[in-house]
């Protein structure tokens, strides 16, 4: 009996045009999205991680968007921690052809912004770092920590990455997001099923 892979939580929102004359989607915290064919996929970090996989002979990748590397009771992990986000971005992959050992990752963010404190983003380094040599993966490149936030853009056909580091001001407007962000989600949480002993 073949396990039943989930539904891949996709970029919700696509931009019309992008300066490089391509489709653009954003991928927001807890989201992913896998590309097939020459298009741009773009996220802004803050403390939170974005990877990359790429398969350079398929020509196809995705970039996934995490917050944290799971969550504390690990009953309600889900996309917007960093083990979920990463099985179901290379799960995501293999499903159409792609092969583990020829994955190329690059990872990006875990700023230390304002609100979340160095705790959060050594936690997400360290995390990555661990799972890319536990599943024995590729890191082709990192540029993981630091003071300032970052936009990434990713074209997964030709396998290229830019990141910019935008100024520190827009820190405290990622750290309000974040945190916005976490504070949604635990609210959707259904605590009604939830069984005491």
């Amino acid at each position: 009996m073949q396990a039943m892979m989930p539904t891949p939580i996709r970029a919700k929102t696509r931009l019309t045009l992008s300066q490089h004359d391509l489709p653009t989607f954003k991928v927001m915290p807890g989201e992913m999205h896998i590309g097939t064919q020459p298009e741009m996929i773009t996220t802004t970090l803050g403390s939170c991680i974005a990877v990359i996989c790429w398969d350079p002979a398929l020509q196809i990748g995705g970039l996934n968007h995490f917050m944290l590397p799971c969550s504390s009771s690990h009953q309600q992990d889900g996309p917007r921690y960093g083990a979920y986000a990463m099985e179901m971005l290379i799960n995501g992959l293999i499903h159409l052809g792609s092969s583990k050992r020829r994955l190329q990752l690059k990872c990006f963010g875990a700023a230390q912004i304002s609100g979340f404190g160095p705790s959060v983003s050594s936690s997400n380094i360290n995390f990555i770092r661990q799972y890319i040599a536990n599943e024995r993966l590729q890191l082709v490149g990192e540029d993981l920590g630091g003071q300032q936030p970052r936009q990434v853009k990713f074209n997964p056909y030709s396998g290229k990455a830019w990141v910019k580091s935008l100024p520190t001001t827009q820190s405290n407007q990622l750290s309000r997001r974040e945190r916005r962000y976490l504070d949604d989600v635990d609210s959707e949480l259904d605590h009604s099923n939830v069984e005491l002993f």
